[in-house]
């Protein structure tokens, strides 16, 4: 990686997006929580010109730990894994010992080469000191794509961060529609799971 002073300026600033805030919605276990971002908008001009508040929109986030001002993320550091403990503790994979980093990782064809680049004071590469995780691999005879899983009939960690992501605010308005009107769509149309194992939202 060679070093760029104002880009990683740009990186550590914890830049913010003007007028909205990161929030997390919680998942079934600790740890799991899903980035959202809460936009503020601004008041309603109303006929008999007063103004009528509204309540912020939720959308995606996916700028990552540096959308969460309470984090202090330098790219020299790396970034956590998560998702992690989720797959190992199914079991389904083994750690194994990678092989050492090479010249040509790096862009360089020689050791040679990649010495210099060390010693350059200008577009000098720098090293990564980043958390180093040994890799893993699935066991003999199993899987770990999301699609092995879903053929199983198991709901991963991942599925439900996946399903909360994409609900967005569903299930408040389902909670917020539980006394409403008998005739509205949640309750008229409940969809067709086609045999598939699919638990009520």
């Amino acid at each position: 990686m060679s070093a760029n002073k104002d880009q990683e300026q740009t990186l550590n600033s914890n830049f913010q997006f003007a007028n909205s805030e990161r929030v997390y919605s919680q998942g079934s276990r600790p740890g799991m929580r899903v980035p959202f971002r809460e936009v503020g908008l601004n008041p309603t001009r109303t006929a008999s010109g007063g103004h009528e508040e509204n309540s912020p929109v939720r959308i995606y986030d996916t700028s990552g730990p540096w959308g969460d001002p309470g984090i202090d993320c330098d790219p020299h550091d790396g970034i956590p894994a998560p998702r992690r403990d989720w797959i190992v503790e199914r079991g389904d994979v083994e750690e194994y010992e990678g092989r050492k980093v090479q010249p040509l990782d790096d862009g360089y064809v020689s050791d040679t080469a990649r010495e210099y680049a060390l010693k350059k004071t200008r577009g000098k590469l720098e090293p990564y000191p980043g958390a180093r995780r040994a890799p893993l691999r699935a066991r003999e005879g199993r899987a770990v794509t999301q699609m092995y899983y879903a053929k199983r009939g198991t709901i991963t960690s991942e599925m439900e961060f996946i399903a909360i992501r994409e609900n967005l605010g569903r299930q408040a308005a389902i909670e917020a529609a539980k006394d409403g009107d008998r005739s509205a769509l949640n309750f008229q149309h409940r969809g067709q799971s086609f045999g598939a194992s699919i638990p009520r939202f």
